[in-house]
């Protein structure tokens, strides 16, 4: 297959990858369609429409989906809309690409006729006897008429038709968690001012007038609508400065009569609670219930607004209790529930008899509930909506789990029902994660200058990037290569680079989800959790199922020879174990649940919560690193030479001395520094995510 190049940019067709000097990015199939349609005819107005047709035949797709392909594109070519340097937009006509267009080995046939895109459309081929067409016939009548028959059985998914994608937003702002007006004629939204702020606006859905709602930004939850429709109650998120604690949690509402008029300033229901208030939806016009913190134990809390007192509803020492839905026709809360183990179950609480009902959920083979984003109930049938990807997923009163695939590239998050239920209101984002390398050095970082250190982006590409890790550094590796997870292929595998040529290691059946992976202290090995399996994968990409009988959350870190300290549920419980790959055997170092962990040079084990708490644990017991109280890390630390390292989310990365006890900040950056990966402490070096680019808006699903 031929080469295309687009300026001094080779395009591997075969490969789909942009090439500049030693740059390489991925292009997405149909990003790659619509760069070999422009280039077909350079200098040319591409109409949006042949675009859209060619490249999504006979598919309903959002209206930006070809305006952010354009977009990726661009930041392929280091181009931007401003510049359009390499692609032009003709307003309300087509794109055309202007840049030096050149072919190199091209076949008589267009590169679009040999280009392999995997779609959801089916390709005739050409016929060969009438014979064959007619069996064909049949056999696709018979499939049709099997298929009504078995859809007809399902009513749930009668109940969900998806035709058409509308943009409800449309700005260049982050717009997301929308909400319906009980009535129906008011959308509710955030849009973002800051990336640690927005406000909440309204939208009129008759003559799409907008109304920015609160006068001051800050960092609000879901806009949840009393039942008479004239109060927004708001979960909110305060900075303070204490030994104990860095934030405060709160329970705001507004006057929606009056915002209308002009933006107004919330009232406070529930003031600085120290743990996350994880969810708020309303019972009466005079009550709302919410869930408070996020581990085990957690109440569900009924708040007065008229008297401000608060009484708990529900609570269970083993399960921790969010995503709060209330359906007013039955009278009943309904929320989703975890414990130690990875899967979820709905309980459904009936606010008249105070009894509750768990219904387990059916969850398909390999199923990951932390992806879950949302839960709605519908208006008039007992049956809640989720999302997952780009899937809309209802789960009925059986636990039935019904997936619904949406023809979108993008995530789905927050879905609600219109109160008719005819129709979905959803957040569509698309995040650009890349990998980037910081260099620190102890002279910048003494004199305060810790916003200097050089940063360079690795492995850029235009999908999600993450879990870096530095190849240790042995006599046969010198370069510290790298290894990192990457969906630039159609589905997530793990991507190596051995300092001259970035390859895909590893080629896990699509489907199959990839969590935590370590390095084996000689860099030959990655020990991988695979659909919660341990496996051994080489660095020839050779892979060793070890052992089946474990259920592994998290793999944290490899010890000694032979050893790895993962997390497993084991009868339902979550323990921390030190696992023999030699023997298969397990050590219990901690029973409980643990979003982290790692061992110092002395066996000592550290873990973290789910708060970004740090405790030691001793005789099986933790202990909580006071030191730390004040830092609240981020997602996940490690444990380099006796020293702790972590980031807080907000683009710090420290340093935390596990003897002498003191707490360092070496490096600085802004909050697109979002997750420490990996540290190289030798060399001064550390791996992190950096969120690159991003978009969010309102649709509506109908």
């Amino acid at each position: 297959m031929g080469e295309l190049f687009v300026g001094d940019f080779r395009i591997d067709i075969k490969r789909g990858e942009v090439i500049y000097q030693k740059n390489i990015s991925t292009l997405e199939p149909k990003v790659l369609k619509v760069l070999l349609l422009l280039a077909e005819k350079p200098g040319e107005i591409i109409p949006r429409q042949k675009l859209l047709d060619e490249v999504w035949p006979d598919v309903i797709v959002e209206a930006n989906t070809l305006q952010r392909c354009i977009a990726q594109l661009r930041k392929a070519f280091n181009d931007d809309a401003k510049t359009q340097a390499f692609i032009t937009t003709h307003p309300r006509r087509g794109y055309s690409l202007v840049a030096d267009v050149s072919w190199q080995n091209e076949s008589v046939d267009s590169p679009l006729q040999k280009v392999s895109i995997q779609e959801n459309t089916i390709h005739s081929k050409p016929r060969k006897t009438n014979k064959t067409l007619i069996v064909f016939v049949l056999f696709m009548a018979t499939l049709l008429t099997l298929s009504i028959f078995w859809f007809s059985k399902k009513d749930i998914i009668n109940g969900l038709s998806v035709k058409q994608i509308t943009p409800l937003t449309a700005t260049e702002a982050i717009e997301y968690r929308a909400s319906f007006s009980p009535n129906g004629e008011y959308l509710a939204f955030q849009r973002y001012v800051t990336a640690r702020s927005s406000h909440i606006w309204v939208k009129n859905l008759h003559d799409n007038s907008e109304y920015q709602l609160t006068r001051n930004a800050a960092i609000y939850g879901r806009a949840e609508w009393s039942p008479d429709g004239t109060q927004i109650a708001l979960s909110r998120e305060s900075a303070i400065k204490t030994v104990e604690k860095s934030k405060c949690y709160s329970i705001t509402r507004l006057s929606f009569t009056l915002a209308k008029s002009s933006p107004q300033s919330v009232d406070s229901l529930i003031d600085c609670e120290q743990d996350i208030i994880t969810s708020v939806t309303w019972l009466t016009d005079q009550s709302l219930v919410y869930t408070l913190g996020v581990e085990k134990n957690n109440p569900v809390v009924e708040v007065n607004i008229n008297s401000k007192t608060t009484r708990i509803l529900y609570q269970n020492a083993t399960k921790s209790s969010y995503g709060l839905t209330f359906s007013k026709r039955n009278n009943k809360l309904a929320f989703l529930q975890d414990d130690d183990s990875i899967n979820s179950n709905l309980l459904v609480f009936d606010l008249t008899t105070g009894k509750s009902e768990k219904i387990a959920i059916n969850f398909p083979k390999g199923y990951d509930s932390g992806h879950w984003s949302g839960m709605n109930w519908h208006p008039l049938e007992d049956r809640f909506l989720i999302s997952d990807n780009q899937n809309l997923i209802e789960v009925t009163m059986n636990g039935d789990f019904i997936e619904h695939p949406i023809m979108t590239y993008q995530r789905i998050y927050d879905p609600v029902y219109h109160p008719s239920g005819e129709s979905i209101a959803a957040t569509l984002g698309l995040a650009d994660f890349d990998i980037a390398e910081l260099y620190w050095g102890d002279s910048q970082s003494e004199n305060g200058n810790v916003d200097s250190f050089t940063d360079r982006k690795l492995f850029r590409s235009t999908v999600s990037e993450g879990g870096a890790k530095y190849r240790p550094k042995t006599q046969y590796n010198k370069n510290r290569d790298i290894v990192f997870s990457s969906n630039r292929s159609g589905s997530y595998q793990l991507w190596f680079y051995d300092g001259k040529q970035l390859k895909q290691l590893s080629h896990f059946t699509k489907g199959q989800r990839i969590g935590s992976s370590v390095w084996s202290l000689d860099g030959n090995l990655l020990a991988v959790n695979i659909d919660n399996q341990l496996q051994l994968l080489g660095t020839n990409g050779n892979v060793e199922q070890v052992e089946k009988s474990l259920n592994i959350v998290g793999i944290y870190q490899w010890i000694d020879q032979n050893k790895l300290l993962m997390r497993v549920i084991k009868n339902q419980q979550s323990h921390i174990v030190l696992f023999d790959i030699s023997s298969g055997k397990s050590k219990v170092l901690y029973q409980g649940f643990a979003n982290w962990a790692q061992v110092d040079s002395q066996q000592n084990l550290y873990v973290s919560d789910i708060k970004g708490q740090v405790f030691q644990v001793v005789d099986k017991k933790k202990i909580l690193v006071s030191q730390l109280t004040q830092y609240s890390l981020h997602k996940k630390f490690l444990i380099k030479s006796d020293t702790l390292f972590f980031s807080n989310g907000n683009g710090e990365f420290w340093q935390f001395e596990l003897q002498s006890k003191e707490v360092k900040l070496i490096a600085k950056r802004g909050p697109r520094a979002v997750k420490l990966d990996d540290v190289d402490i030798e060399n001064k070096r550390l791996l992190y995510l950096n969120y690159a680019q991003g978009r969010k808006e309102i649709v509506l699903i109908h």
